[in-house]
């Protein structure tokens, strides 16, 4: 009887092990995990992102609209802040804010038993900004309670945006605080 090589077979085995762990963390990193955020592209009219996370903990969540700039660039920082349709004077010299001039469609969905029931539909023309920080402006889209599951979030472009062609943007989705 030959005899067996028990470095190759104990490689082998440790191999086999290694790669049926991987392909199942492939399939549970198809969703991101709260707090996450991922970039969006909103230039076209009808340009969608559809995003699967998971929630953990029952609890208030936002759905942010993150417009970047450079850190430390005020101009940078200014110029977004006018795409972003934040607090400006306007002719008569009155603050106003405009909020950005975008039409986002937002659907959320939740994964049960096999099947997907729609939670949200909104559509959000306008956004205002609700927040700001050393590299972003923020939007906050939509605030709403989600228990432990899955959820797929799509966002759709509902014009065509041009002003918004060289933006950084993020869609965020994070606990919602409301202040002290």
């Amino acid at each position: 009887m030959e005899s067996m090589n028990f470095p190759a077979v104990r490689f082998f085995s440790f191999a086999l092990l290694y790669f049926s762990l991987t392909i199942t963390n492939c399939n549970a990193q198809n969703e991101s995990i709260v707090p996450f955020s991922t970039p969006f592209s909103i230039v076209k009219k009808n340009d969608t992102r559809t995003i699967s996370f998971k929630i953990n903990q029952q609890q208030t969540y936002a759905i942010n609209l993150n417009y970047i700039y450079k850190k430390n660039d005020h101009a940078d920082r200014a110029k977004v802040w006018q795409l972003a349709g934040g607090q400006a004077k306007n002719e008569s010299g009155i603050w106003s804010e405009a909020g950005a001039q975008l039409r986002i469609r937002l659907r959320l969905n939740k994964a049960e038993s096999g099947y997907s029931s729609a939670i949200y539909d909104r559509v959000v023309s306008n956004p205002h900004l609700s927040s700001w920080g050393d590299e972003y402006l923020t939007s906050r889209l939509a605030q709403i309670r989600l228990e432990p599951g899955i959820y797929t979030l799509t966002l759709e472009n509902l014009d065509h945006a041009p002003l918004f062609e060289n933006a950084k943007l993020n869609i965020q989705v994070v606990r919602a605080y409301n202040g002290k």
